[in-house]
């Protein structure tokens, strides 16, 4: 593509040929992308990421077990509503139906071989809506408090352990600036706006002494850049 000089074999198939293609691909290595670039996180991968990133622990080092989370924040393995996906391919918000149409332009030469972009598409913003979206936030600060457990949104009553089922193992750094710095690249991936790490800084700051960790990792400004 252009000036990019990308491995190949020359032979049918070459899957390494198609890797080096995904992983080299200007867009796969651009720092800063167009503002239509990326898409909207799914709302499980999220909460997989959270417990994750965070060293979540079950107070008995076992796997954690979800409740069914269809009905709570829109997703659940196994639980699709039909065989192709919890949403669908070509999915548009309503919203973008209303944009105003762009001034007409000179159309250019019929050229046969040249084919009309596709319209964007965001399929994940189809079980993105307001129920789900505040079930999803509202549990994650949750489970800073009380880990995946039925007194949160996402975990299954326990009588031996009741509210308390788990913790997150995630360590603050030796200073407040690596600590936060720690959050935004486990959390947002780098992409904490000037705003939100303002916002996150301040409930770190004021907190009581050990319990700014968590207060900071329940700001929604500090999970707002992994839905991306």
């Amino acid at each position: 593509q252009g000036d990019i000089m990308l491995p190949t074999s020359g032979r049918y198939g070459d899957l390494a040929a198609t890797l080096a293609t995904v992983l080299l691909h200007p867009e796969a290595t651009m720092q800063e992308g167009p503002g239509n670039f990326g898409l909207l996180r799914e709302p499980l991968l999220r909460l997989m990421h959270f417990l994750r990133s965070m060293e979540y622990q079950d107070v008995d080092r076992e796997q954690p077990v979800l409740n069914r989370l269809q009905g709570v924040i829109g997703q659940f393995p196994y639980h699709q509503p039909s065989v192709f996906n919890f949403y669908e391919a070509d999915f548009r918000p309503t919203d973008w139906a209303g944009e105003p149409e762009p001034e007409p332009e000179p159309e250019p030469e019929f050229d046969s071989q040249q084919e009309e972009p596709e319209p964007l598409a965001a399929p994940e913003f189809q079980i993105f809506t307001p129920s789900f979206a505040l079930n999803l936030v509202n549990g994650l600060q949750q489970l800073v408090e009380v880990g995946v457990s039925s007194c949160g949104a996402f975990g299954l009553f326990d009588h031996k352990h009741g509210c308390k089922q788990g913790k997150l193992a995630f360590k603050e750094a030796r200073n407040e600036a690596d600590t936060l710095k720690q959050l935004d690249i486990l959390l947002t991936g780098g992409r904490l706006t000037a705003r939100s790490a303002a916002a996150v800084k301040a409930a770190y700051r004021g907190a009581p002494e050990g319990q700014r960790l968590r207060a900071a990792q329940q700001t929604p400004a500090a999970n707002r850049g992994s839905w991306r």
